[in-house]
């Protein structure tokens, strides 16, 4: 009895020490992803988007600890570029940090073209970083008065070409297990369709029914059996009366699946087919940070409830790795949409007359409403006449929160209208969508350097019997498995957008305003002469 005790406690703590080895594994790796990049993460809030030849061009700079999300930072000054549509800088300028925050400007010449323009800026801590680490924002320099008629929609280039893909949850689809598959449909220049059908097996048997949502994506839910070939109908004429196929579905494997419907608590569920007595690691990471692990065994059902509500907004990524880490499976998600900082602001009066005082009240409260100390930024114009409609108008929420990869791999029109007018259902059909990518592991041969066990002073030995003549160590050809990831990358938008208003706009005033948490603040400007304002 005591030599089986004594065995089961030596398994438990060969199985403890062998997790937290995976455990500590992948915090280097994690640490290695940081250490190449930088500290700063970098926001420019502009006044508008839209310029005119001789314009200048104000802003204000956010600086924030990418991994902590507390404003601080070590670098000094800002470094500020307007780049035109060729890439070549036509303005510069270098500011001042001072307490994670800079204030500038930039001009755009009196000779300027009409196109598209770009702002890129970076910090002096960020200079000896990957140039994608900068900020980037694209702007529109264009007539004051555009020959043009303004139009009420946008022009979309379309395309013939329609296509038609589905999306497993995590990338792996097992036959037997419930799943669920995100689906989009698009024409060959990335412009958003409608779909709706059914799914049926070969011998014309419906499984279910699916539909677009209305941001695009859509997610179908089915237990794929073996030996069954799937294919989706659309009904829209758009796809030519063409059954799609859905992908194969494997016999052996394991699924992923994660719930975030955002009150505060993730469930991650786990489900393996044919997968007795192999181990696996899941990990879930933010900011390349390790904030949840678990080693498992899915022979059976595995759940994890985690509590998020404590963790900041972000992109979070659920991982799945074997006991080599390799990724097998993974799903983009965004914890605490609700947690986030709102910004409310009323103007009295609604309407006045050029060069009355105007009167701002301006508060910001948390997701549930409680009042919350902040430092926000205000500009106010003559005229909407600075905003161009069709380029997205970046905030400080989707630039600082969200995966900057997965960000650019939305499509054109969702960003311009904004990932913090969604809700969080939404949201997280697009990040399973957009961000949905698929592990195979390959096998690849390798060499591997043995040393010499009899040279220890490591000189070179010149018997000429010696076998181990030619070198002082081993080459030795070995099997190795990496993971290939493949990604879900559509063919982008090619929409052109007008923009909304016609005139000249100017700057009136632009201000910082603290606020304390006590509750709104107001300010009150004299307005100067315009005709227009808003």
């Amino acid at each position: 009895m005591k030599k089986s005790v004594s065995f089961l406690l030596f398994l438990f703590i060969f199985f403890n020490l062998y997790f937290q080895d995976l455990h500590e594994k992948i915090s280097v790796l994690l640490n290695d992803i940081s250490d190449n990049q930088p500290a700063d993460q970098l926001f420019i809030h502009t006044d508008r988007n839209l310029y005119h030849s001789g314009d200048t061009i104000r802003f204000q700079a956010y600086i924030r600890d990418y991994q902590t999300g507390v404003f601080e930072s070590g670098s000094l000054s800002l470094h500020a570029l307007l780049l035109n549509a060729d890439h070549v800088t036509i303005d510069s300028a270098r500011f001042r940090i001072s307490y994670s925050t800079a204030s500038g400007w930039l001009k755009v010449p009196d000779n300027a073209s009409v196109g598209d323009y770009s702002i890129l800026a970076f910090t002096s801590g960020q200079m000896n970083y990957d140039p994608e680490y900068a900020f980037r924002m694209p702007l529109k320099v264009d007539l004051i008065k555009p020959d043009r008629k303004p139009k009420l929609s946008d022009t979309l280039i379309r395309s013939t070409d329609t296509g038609l893909r589905f999306l497993p949850e995590g990338g792996t689809f097992i036959n037997g297990i419930r799943q669920r598959l995100a689906f989009n449909a698009v024409s060959s220049d990335g412009i958003r369709l409608k779909a709706s059908g059914v799914i049926s097996k070969l011998d014309g048997e419906i499984v279910t029914d699916f539909g677009t949502g209305p941001y695009g994506p859509g997610i179908v839910e089915f237990t794929p059996q073996p030996g069954e070939s799937y294919y989706a109908k659309p009904t829209e004429k758009e796809f030519g009366n063409i059954s799609w196929p859905l992908p194969a579905a494997e016999d052996t494997g394991i699924s992923l699946r994660v719930d975030n419907p955002g009150n505060g608590l993730t469930d991650i569920i786990v489900r393996g087919r044919e997968v007795a007595g192999k181990e696996y690691f899941l990990a879930v990471t933010m900011y390349n940070v390790l904030i949840f692990s678990k080693e498992i065994r899915p022979d059976t059902l595995f759940t994890a409830r985690i509590k998020t509500a404590d963790i900041p907004a972000g992109t979070a990524f659920v991982t799945l790795y074997d006991t080599d880490l390799n990724p097998v499976a993974e799903r983009v998600i965004f914890l605490n949409h609700n947690n986030k900082m709102k910004v409310q602001i009323s103007v009295s009066p609604g309407e006045a007359r050029p060069g009355r005082e105007t009167e701002l009240t301006v508060n910001t409260t948390d997701g549930a409403g409680n009042n919350m100390s902040s430092v926000i930024s205000i500009s106010a114009l003559d005229s909407a006449s600075g905003y161009h409609s069709g380029i997205p108008f970046p905030d400080i929420e989707t630039e600082f929160l969200y995966d900057r990869e997965i960000y650019n791999n939305l499509p054109y029109s969702i960003r311009c209208m904004g990932l913090k007018n969604l809700d969080i259902k939404s949201v997280d059909l697009l990040m399973m969508t957009y961000g949905w990518r698929k592990y195979s592991l390959k096998e690849y041969e390798a060499d591997e350097q043995l040393v010499r066990t009899d040279n220890y002073d490591h000189l070179k030995i010149s018997d000429p019997d010696d076998e181990f003549n030619q070198s002082n160590d081993l080459l030795k050809q070995v099997r190795v498995f990496r993971s290939e990831v493949e990604y879900y990358t559509p063919s982008k938008e090619q929409i052109e957008l007008v923009p909304e208003y016609q005139f000249r706009s100017t700057l009136l005033w632009k201000s910082d305003v603290y606020l304390d948490g006590s509750g709104p603040v107001k300010i009150k400007y004299l307005k100067s002469e315009v005709t227009n304002f808003a």
